[in-house]
């Protein structure tokens, strides 16, 4: 599932890093899911600047999302198993703009194997020409018997 968004941020648990003029978070509902639950994963982009935010996109992928185990092995990539179009797209923020993607992760690696419970790491990543990363954002998963 795909959720685009232009507006207000939701209000979610996050982890941000700030380019020169925008502001990118990687956020979750919660910070702890059973063994199995679906994780809805959001990355919002913020232009908190006085001026409109320009910039272009190497392809037809305008975000990605990492979850990586405690050793910084990627356990699963959103993009792993997608093609996209390659194509420079130009891409423009209005001041004081936000855009949001949302996915849920099934809890399942890049082999489709259902992950163990424990801690991990999820990063989101605006796909822009260059590449605008968030701060990594921890949440738990837990074996609820």
């Amino acid at each position: 599932m795909l959720m685009l968004g232009w507006g207000n941020a939701p209000k979610l648990l996050e982890s941000s890093k700030m380019s020169n003029q925008l502001v990118v978070r990687v956020s979750t509902e919660k910070e702890a899911y059973g063994l199995g639950e679906s994780v809805r994963l959001t990355i919002i982009a913020t232009d908190e600047s006085d001026q409109a935010f320009n910039g272009s996109f190497s392809s037809g992928q305008s975000y990605d999302f990492i979850i990586t185990d405690i050793h910084n092995k990627i356990i699963w990539q959103w993009s792993n198993d997608k093609l996209f179009t390659m194509a420079i797209r130009p891409f423009t923020l209005k001041q004081h703009g936000s855009i949001s993607y949302s996915v849920d992760w099934d809890q399942t690696d890049n082999n489709g194997d259902k992950v163990s419970a424990g801690e991990y790491y999820i990063e989101g990543i605006l796909t822009l020409s260059p590449k605008l990363v968030a701060s990594k954002k921890q949440i738990n998963i837990f074996n609820y018997h």
